[in-house]
């Protein structure tokens, strides 16, 4: 599994976010995730499209508000067993896509979980 993203002016990653497994990720209000014939899938934010690589459409619709980050990291290791380092790859793509205000963090109590 390689999840990924470009985008011309998106901020480096400082990792000083950290995602715990109550965490539950969901796309922020603004954004959008389509999918585009010539440029595959895109999340599309006000100032700015981003262009998916590997498997990050695929993590952007598992955070949809209800789970939390340990039950996509679950879904994902059914999906792709055996690959090193999901937990932390996972965590990477989530925190960058915070960064880049694509995704937000809701509160458990306010999700449903």
């Amino acid at each position: 599994m390689s999840a990924g993203s470009e985008s011309v002016n998106a901020p480096a990653s400082s990792g000083a976010l950290r995602i715990i497994g109550s965490s539950v990720p969901a796309l922020a209000r603004h954004a959008a995730l389509k999918r585009r014939r010539q440029h595959g899938d895109v999340l599309v934010l006000p100032e700015q499209a981003i262009r998916l690589h590997g498997s990050g459409a695929e993590i952007l619709r598992l955070c949809d508000g209800r789970r939390d980050r340990d039950e996509i990291l679950r879904v994902l290791e059914a999906r792709y067993p055996g690959t090193p380092d999901l937990a932390g790859e996972l965590d990477r793509f989530l925190a960058e896509m915070i960064e880049m205000v694509g995704l937000e963090l809701i509160d458990p109590a306010e999700s449903g979980s």
